[in-house]
């Protein structure tokens, strides 16, 4: 499943995903009882666990990354010692 950072901006979104994802594993998972349940109340079931499941996941905010000013690096000018300016 591939998602787009536009789709998962907002905390509503991002829980929807991840729930969809749970589910969706919990499913491959637990088929055995599925059979047992029936679809109904297996369906129901799952829809719960993931809901649960999902409550506990926070989203974290993206760092992004601060446009710092940098400074002009020129090069210095150097002064010669007078000893040194008298040898030229």
């Amino acid at each position: 499943m591939s998602t787009s950072k536009a789709s998962t901006s907002s905390k509503g979104t991002f829980r929807k995903i991840i729930r969809k994802e749970i589910t969706a594993q919990l499913n491959t998972t637990l088929t055995e009882l599925k059979t047992v349940l029936g679809d109904k109340k297996f369906d129901r079931r799952i829809k719960k666990a993931a809901k649960k499941l999902s409550s506990g996941i926070t989203v974290k905010a993206e760092k992004k990354l601060s446009e710092k000013k940098v400074k002009n690096i020129s090069p210095k000018k150097i002064k010669l010692a007078p000893a040194a300016e008298a040898a030229k």
